[in-house]
């Protein structure tokens, strides 16, 4: 269950910031929508993410993004930007921005400046390469659960899918 994202995506409505969820195990319409829609920019930016055996899938998952449209943002979360030194990130993946930590306080905060044309530079939480080219990697915000009301967006996962494929 990617419950990881589920709270993204509870966290980008609450936020009232409009979302296309893409379910690779579920995708709830064809993949070639989700990229005709890309190709067309109707999306401000492409968010994923997921852990470092991912790598692979990545790479060839976001060339092929990119490809289809050069100037839309990707943004890389999950365990991948904590286990994998940064600056490699930035380097060898086709990404614009990762976000260190949780991305619940990162990431409407990144996608409201890039709506507006306003700075990034300074979100918590937030790594980029600077117009020099050198990393730059803010201090992550600790998102303090006991003071806010997180919960995944249940309605965007096919739970039903996820049980029922669940074999132990």
């Amino acid at each position: 269950v990617p419950i990881g994202m589920g709270y993204v995506l509870g966290c980008l409505e609450r936020a009232g910031i409009p979302v296309d969820f893409l379910d690779m195990h579920r995708p709830a319409a064809p993949v070639e929508n989700y990229m005709r829609n890309l190709a067309a920019g109707e999306y401000l930016a492409v968010g994923t993410g997921g852990f470092v055996y991912g790598t692979n899938w990545f790479r060839e998952t976001l060339a092929r993004l990119r490809s289809l449209s050069p100037r839309t943002p990707i943004v890389l979360g999950g365990n991948i930007t904590k286990n994998v030194r940064m600056d490699l990130l930035l380097d060898r993946l086709p990404i614009d921005f990762a976000v260190v930590g949780e991305a619940e306080s990162c990431f409407p905060e990144l996608l409201r400046a890039l709506d507006a044309g306003t700075s990034f530079e300074s979100i918590p939480g937030l790594a980029f390469k600077g117009r020099d080219g050198n990393l730059v990697r803010n201090p992550a915000r600790r998102v303090a659960l006991d003071h806010e009301d997180y919960v995944p967006a249940y309605g965007a996962i096919d739970l039903q899918y996820y049980i029922d494929s669940y074999r132990h």
